[in-house]
């Protein structure tokens, strides 16, 4: 710890810890730092601003692990075949809702096209 120090940039008034917290985050998002944790992020952020690579990691652990979670995934329907129907319910419906809206913006992109080729 003898070859680090703390460096006094700016002289900032607070009036409570959340906003010192956030005027330092926005500090170590400017300039860089040693410090893994920004003060004053929030969970929230913290998990948008890591999504590709947390996205990333967790392929590389199923791809190493795949025989126990297709295990765990089996003893889990085996053992909760409702809950299990429910979820797959909710899947089957969000695909739908996003296979008609994908199709919805397909066809206004068509209808926009063809509206502009009849006004050339």
């Amino acid at each position: 710890m003898e070859h680090f120090y703390i460096q006094l940039i700016k002289e900032t008034p607070c009036e409570n810890k959340e906003q010192l917290r956030a005027i330092e985050g926005e500090y170590i998002r400017k300039y860089g730092t040693l410090n893994s944790q920004i003060a004053g992020r929030t969970r929230e952020e913290w998990h948008k601003e890591h999504k590709e690579r947390k996205s990333e990691q967790n392929k590389i652990n199923y791809q190493n692990n795949k025989p126990k979670v297709l295990e765990r995934q089996k003893e889990y329907r085996e053992n909760n075949p409702e809950e299990y129907k429910k979820q797959k319910k909710n899947i089957m419906k969000n695909e739908r809702k996003k296979y008609l809206l994908k199709t919805k913006k397909e066809l206004n992109v068509k209808s926009a096209e063809k509206n502009f080729q009849e006004t050339i």
